[in-house]
């Protein structure tokens, strides 16, 4: 259970493709993510915690009977009718008295905008969507503010810093979490973060959430970054690990990690010299094993989709380079934790306004670079009914494809009644999207031609034919029709594009010769050949024909062949024979 990260620092530019520092890379510092450690460990030493999971077990299992997950078409979605959970945080830093800015004590500004990254994760503002799992990729309804307001009421930005070397080096799993409690505020308000500097040497980690009753979410502060803050605010809201229990998937409620539309998976990550992030493996075929209307991975002929390939861009996996999406059964697995055991957080959300009588203004759900080929993302500001200016341009929506790459400026202006207003500024990168080719792929081929190895430019993308992961064109596997194949590519600024060609399936021809009786006299009129479909060529004997003489051939039996290619360049032919007898 690795998680492995690559040692280039603080992620602050979040590409549309969800990818993040955490990778599979060899030759690189291997860390983990014990928070499924931990919380074995709690389940078994902590009775109060214990009843407390088993009794929300028995509702969510009895709820998510009620809400089968068999409509992909829904993915991505929130309903008008679900609420946005809003938690305030607070973000605890640890150093040892470097200079703000430094990888040790990070900026405000850095912090602010890997969650503000979380946030547009945790809405799906990408848009991403997955042929593998229709379930992937969709709007949780969840969102992490800087609280403004202590509990006193008094003014806070959200971010606490303390000078103490000791603790932001912990020598041991337990001082850490002793030191973090006497720091911590109060956990039915507040959601707690914390950074440190290094894991404790008896309890490596990458990030962790210490579970109850210490409700701490702990990260370092060289791997802090946006999609690490899902994972782990992930564990935080009940969410597994989706490799927990590997493939046993006798019950997609209560096996694995709970959630019957993450496919089972033998072990995290993956390994990066066979695979990537658009070619998983299968690592268990036990997908379809619960047959239960629960499964939407149930056989096809029970009304499912069957066996899939492992998701890797599922965030509680450790496949952060492909990071992009949580899937409609944890959002929901997560909102009914939300609605169980954290109300208290959500209804203290005043506390993410300022105390000072004019607003906070921000920009919700705005991630920081986008790529050209993206949808347009309709802006939201808060509070409601403020102003965008985009480079100087009054706008309500951003559209990758009608900006020019680079750097461009978004200004978010407020005026309230009381006459108190502000503006927020964010820089926006747009990325530019080129659009990959598919190479050497003719528009038509007929059933029986030979089977084409696809080839796209640049190289190493993934191909599709009618949303199926294919490597080559094989026209003997496919019915007559026309056949979409998409060649998608990820370019090395992240973007992701594709193209699709439209390629038609002739069927196998079957040319006839029509009106050829078995039998002719010699002294028979001659007469003209006519093969269906018309066009083709006649071989009589094996030599070129236009009519049979039969006053030209010898009694005894002789051989007529038609041959016919059509438009397509489908070829077919059909043989005969017929007698001649003597007058």
């Amino acid at each position: 259970m690795l998680f492995v990260f690559a040692q280039s620092g603080i992620s602050q530019s979040n590409s549309k493709s969800g990818a993040v520092l955490i990778s599979t890379v060899q030759n690189e510092t291997t860390l983990y993510c014990p928070s499924g450690d931990v919380k074995k460990k709690l389940l078994e030493s902590n009775a109060e915690y214990r009843q407390k999971y088993l009794d929300f077990e028995k509702q969510y299992i009895q709820s998510m009977r009620t809400k089968v997950l068999n409509n992909p078409e829904i993915a991505g979605f929130r309903t008008t009718s679900e609420a946005v959970y809003t938690f305030p945080i607070i973000v605890h830093i640890i150093n040892s008295g470097e200079a703000v800015g430094t990888p040790n004590n990070l900026s405000d500004a850095i912090i602010m905008s890997v969650i503000n990254g979380a946030n547009v994760r945790f809405s799906h503002q990408s848009g991403l969507k997955f042929p593998n799992n229709p379930y992937s990729g969709t709007d949780c309804g969840i969102q992490l503010c800087f609280a403004q307001r202590k509990s006193n009421n008094t003014f806070t930005t959200g971010i606490e810093r303390y000078n103490n070397p000791s603790q932001a080096n912990p020598t041991t799993f337990k001082g850490m979490i002793t030191y973090m409690n006497s720091i911590k505020w109060d956990v039915t308000k507040y959601t707690n973060l914390f950074i440190i500097t290094t894991s404790p040497t008896d309890f490596p980690f990458a990030g962790v959430y210490t579970g109850f009753p210490d409700d701490n979410v702990v990260f370092v502060s060289t791997i802090f970054n946006e999609g690490l803050v899902n994972h782990e605010v992930g564990h935080y809201f009940i969410l597994d690990h989706t490799f927990e229990g590997g493939c046993k998937n006798d019950n997609c409620l209560t096996d694995g990690d709970k959630v019957c539309d993450t496919p089972p998976k033998s072990a995290p990550g993956y390994d990066t010299r066979i695979y990537s992030c658009i070619n998983p493996s299968n690592s268990c075929t036990t997908d379809a094993d619960d047959i239960s209307i629960n499964n939407p991975f149930r056989p096809v002929l029970k009304g499912g989709i069957g066996d899939r390939l492992d998701a890797l861009e599922n965030y509680m996996d450790y496949t952060g380079n492909c990071w992009a999406a949580f899937t409609q059964g944890q959002k929901l697995r997560m909102r009914s934790w939300i609605e169980t055991y954290r109300q208290s957080n959500i209804t203290n959300n005043f506390a993410c306004n300022s105390n000072s009588g004019c607003p906070i203004i921000t920009m919700t759900s705005l991630s920081a670079a986008y790529c050209q080929s993206a949808a347009a993302v309709t802006l939201t500001g808060s509070p409601a009914g403020g102003t965008f200016m985009l480079d100087g341009k009054s706008v309500t929506q951003i559209m990758p494809s009608a900006l020019t790459a680079g750097s461009h400026t978004l200004i978010y202006s407020y005026l309230d009644a009381n006459s108190c207003s502000g503006t927020t500024t964010q820089k926006l990168t747009i990325n530019a999207a080129a659009v990959p080719t598919i190479t050497a792929l003719a528009a038509a081929y007929c059933q029986s031609s030979p089977a084409v190895t696809l080839t796209g430019n640049p190289s190493g993308g993934y191909f599709t034919i009618d949303t199926k992961y294919v490597t080559q064109f094989n026209p003997a596997m496919l019915s007559a029709g026309n056949h979409a194949v998409v060649y998608g590519y990820q370019y090395s600024n992240s973007c992701v594009n594709s193209v699709t060609q439209t390629v038609n399936v002739s069927a196998n021809l079957m040319p006839s010769i029509p009106g050829l009786a078995t039998a002719y006299c010699q002294n028979a009129t001659a007469f003209n050949l006519v093969g269906s479909p018309a066009g083709g060529t006649f071989m009589l004997d094996g030599k070129a024909a236009t009519q049979v003489a039969p006053s030209t051939l010898t009694t005894g039996s002789h051989t007529l062949v038609y041959n016919y290619t059509d438009a397509n360049s489908c070829s077919g032919s059909t043989t005969q024979t017929f007698i001649v007898n003597k007058n």
